[in-house]
Formats: structure tokens, sequence, C-alpha cells
């Protein structure tokens, strides 16, 4: 969610009163003001945080195949944290409406006549519980409130150290029908909802060291991130939907649900494990693809074994920017 990377740039009491600063402004400025005041505070902050911006531009050269210096990698670079500015001034600005105003915004490019709120309710029908994985991209607290909209979201959250704080910010999430789980007691909590067809919601892409997680493919290089995800949808048979919520280029918004995917179980349990995350990164990949500059990832995503390693010989994909203002 928005935790790990708005604690990116600050923390603390003081982080409370800025947040709700911005969710006074978002009810009384126009978007187009909203944007520029977000964009600038976050790209400001990108130039005070050298360890943050270093991160991004190894995470944008490994994502576009180019050598960390590139213009072009520390472009994408600096626009993601822009874009990330633009939408914390959006997400301060959720409360303020019903989900009727944001579909109505909406376009909808899930390859599937049902739609993608449609393909969630078809395979929440199912009882067999569903997974709705996504990532830091686009508008990602948006896409929780759309889906809950139609049905119960227990969503994966990471929690502010700032209880006051914590608490602003896990209060608006409930009045959008998202029920929190914390990501210290999310395992057995996601066990129990999925086993009882419930539909959980989390960001997957959660980098970690190479001895505490498993491995996985993202952009032809080896990341490691977290098991349990993985593991618990191997084990339950829960239905994987990935799903994003994204910026066009016309400042509206469009949402895609990808196909579900349940695990078959093969009796190789780290083998199930590794297809089910995959899945869920292969999705993920797509995505950035489409658009490096709304992947708001400020931690390092791969070890520096993969970064340093010469580049593959893949297309450089055309950043677009669809936020632009």
């Amino acid at each position: 969610m928005a935790e790990s990377q708005l604690e990116s740039v600050g923390g603390g009491p003081m982080l409370y009163h800025l947040v709700r600063a911005g969710q006074w402004l978002a009810a009384h400025l126009p978007r187009s003001v909203r944007w520029w005041l977000g964009g600038t505070a976050a790209q400001v902050a990108y130039w005070c945080v050298p360890a943050k911006r270093l991160a991004t531009r190894k995470n944008m050269s490994v994502v576009l195949s180019l050598p960390l210096q590139h213009p072009h990698v520390q472009r994408t670079a600096r626009v993601s944290w822009r874009n990330y500015g633009r939408f914390m001034a959006d997400f301060f600005d959720l409360p303020n409406h019903p989900p009727a105003h944001f579909l109505a915004q909406l376009h909808d490019m899930t390859r599937d006549e049902r739609g993608a709120l449609g393909l969630a309710e078809a395979a929440r029908a199912t009882g067999d519980g569903v997974v709705l994985a996504s990532g830091h991209f686009g508008n990602w607290d948006l896409a929780g409130m759309l889906v809950g909209s139609r049905m119960p979201v227990f969503a994966i959250a990471e929690a502010f150290a700032d209880q006051q704080l914590n608490e602003l910010i896990q209060s608006q999430r409930r009045n959008a029908n998202m029920t929190i789980i914390p990501v210290a007691d999310a395992l057995r909590a996601m066990l129990r909802h999925l086993r009882q067809g419930d539909v959980i919601a989390t960001p997957i892409d959660r980098p970690v060291a190479p001895g505490e997680g498993i491995p996985i493919q993202f952009f032809g290089k080896t990341a490691y991130v977290p098991r349990g995800i993985g593991a618990i949808s191997a084990k339950t048979g829960a239905q994987i939907i990935a799903g994003y919520v994204w910026y066009d280029r016309h400042q509206g918004f469009c949402i895609r649900a990808f196909p579900p995917v349940r695990i078959v179980r093969s009796g190789d349990e780290a083998a199930d494990i590794r297809r089910a995350t995959q899945v869920m990164f292969d999705a993920l990949e797509e995505m950035i693809r489409l658009d490096p500059t709304q992947w708001y990832m400020f931690r390092q995503f791969w070890p520096d074994s993969e970064i340093e390693m010469a580049p593959a010989k893949t297309r450089v994909p055309v950043t677009r920017e669809a936020t632009r203002g």
C-alpha cells in the first residue's frame, strides 16, 4: 500500500500533520493544483534522499535494460517520483468522492467481456477464495476502493510507525469497505479468509534479501520476494487475479484484471509456491512495461550482482507519460 513509499520521504508525528494538511487541501484545491504541489514536493524529496534516489535509478536500469547513468534511466526514475506525488494528491482526495465518481472516469482494459469487477465477482462466486495481487503501480488504493464497492475486501497493509497516522489512513480504507490486515499478522489471517471464500488484496512487490525469500524472474533477472502470498495461494487453491488501476494520458483511469489462475498442487510444494508467485510477477512486469514511470519502487528490488550484469539485449520500452499535466 502507500505506507512504505510514504514513509520513504519522511516519518514520525510530522508526517501525520502533513497528511492531514494534504487531505484538507484535496478538498479545497483543483486537481491540477494538487498535482503540481504533490509532484513538486515528491521531486524535491527525490533530490534530498540520495539512497532512495540511487535505489530508484537501479530499478529503472533493470526495467529499461540500460546502464545506470543513461539519461533515460535517470529521467524515468525522477518522473516516477513526480508521479508518486500526484498519486498521493489523489490518495488524499479519495474520501471526498463515492466510487461512482471514479467509475465514470474509468476505461476498462480487461480482456474479458465481464470487465475487471465482473471478473472478480465471478471468481468470488466460486467460493474458492480470491487473491487480488497488485503492486505499487498506478493507483492501487483506488483499485481497492473500486473492488470494495462490489464486495468486502481484506487488504494486507503495512502499519505506519506513528499510531495517530496509522489510524487516520486505515479508517479511510475501512470506509471504502476494506478491512485491513496488518502485515505482521497476515499469513494466518489470509489462510483463514481464503478458506472462508473471501477476497484478499495485497501488493506483491516487496523485495527481500536472497536468504530471506524465494527467487523469481522479473525483467529477465533474478529478484527475491517473500514466499508467503505464493504459499497461501498454492496451499488453498485460491484463484489468483492480478489487477491494476493506472493513469491514462488524459488524467483519467484505466483498469485491467488478468485471467484468474488456480495453482493445482503437484506434490512439489516449493515448485508450486514459485509458480504462484511467478504468475503474479509476470502480470506486474507487463504493467510496468506499459509505463515504467507509474511504478513507485523506491527500495532496491534486485541484488547488485544482477544490476551490475551487462544489460539484456532487449527492446527499450518507450516511456509514456500517462500523467502528463
